[in-house]
Formats: structure tokens, sequence, C-alpha cells
């Protein structure tokens, strides 16, 4: 059979952080795509990554595959989640190149996308000091404090 042609990323991807999930640090890389039009929604058994650090060129993950129906979804969001378990081998503030394949149904990678940028962070957090409800609901839209 013939490979796949690549899906379709962005230049930059969202960012990326490990969390504690359960007990374990999960480090779950997130990546959207646009689905390359000669290719049917049939024919995608899974998607494989390469990941690359930008300075030395040097393979982070490759061929990392993520082949659950519930890793990728390409009827609603055209997402696919990869994921990189513990991250030893990120570092915190680095960026990254990725790149994306389709795995057929009989299990063949297929052409390599274009390369997106991605940046390995901490988890973010949020705060607004000063502010005077504990109860934040969504239906009051303003809100006044200091943030960071």
């Amino acid at each position: 059979m013939a490979k796949l042609y690549p899906p379709y990323i962005e230049g930059t991807i969202p960012a990326f952080y490990t969390e504690n999930i359960e007990g374990t640090d999960q480090t779950i890389l997130t990546v959207p795509f646009s689905m390359n039009r000669s290719v049917g929604k049939v024919n995608v058994g899974g998607f494989a990554l390469k990941m690359k650090t930008v300075n030395s060129n040097v393979f982070v993950y490759s061929n990392l595959k993520a082949t659950a129906a519930s890793d990728y979804d390409v009827e609603d969001k055209y997402i696919v989640e990869f994921n990189l378990g513990s991250a030893n081998k990120l570092r915190v503030g680095s960026f990254y190149k990725v790149q994306l394949a389709y795995i057929d149904v009989y299990g063949e990678i297929g052409y390599y996308s274009t390369v997106g940028i991605v940046k390995y962070t901490t988890k973010p957090s949020v705060k607004i000091e000063g502010l005077s409800y504990r109860n934040i609901s969504a239906s009051r839209l303003t809100y006044y404090g200091l943030y960071s």
C-alpha cells in the first residue's frame, strides 16, 4: 500500500507541561492539525511523532505512536495527543521541532509533515489577588483585582 500524505500542522504548536495525574507525572503533547484532502478518515489508524531539539537537532522522540482511538480525533477537533510519560528527556523553557505523520490501518507510517515548533514549560498558574468573591461563577463577567 502507498504511504499516506502528511497532515498539515501550524508553524507554532501550543506549549505543553508535565502534570501529576493520579499520582504519576504525565506529559501530554497535544498537536492540532488539518486533514490532508488526499487522505480519508477511514484510512487513518493513528499518528506518529518525531521530536527534535531546536539547537542540536538531536531526536528526543522518534516514531512515537498514538494509535488508541482515545489518542486522536479526526471527526470534530482534529487533534492528536501523545503521552510522553515523565518527560525526563525534556528541559523546561526549551523549544522542540515536531513533525506528524499518519499511520494507516495496516500500521505503516506515512510521510512526515513540515516542522512545527513547541515549547516545554512549567504548569501555568493564574492568581487574582484581592478578589472579594470566593465562589467565581460564569454569570459574573467583571472581576477586580491584580492578576499574575
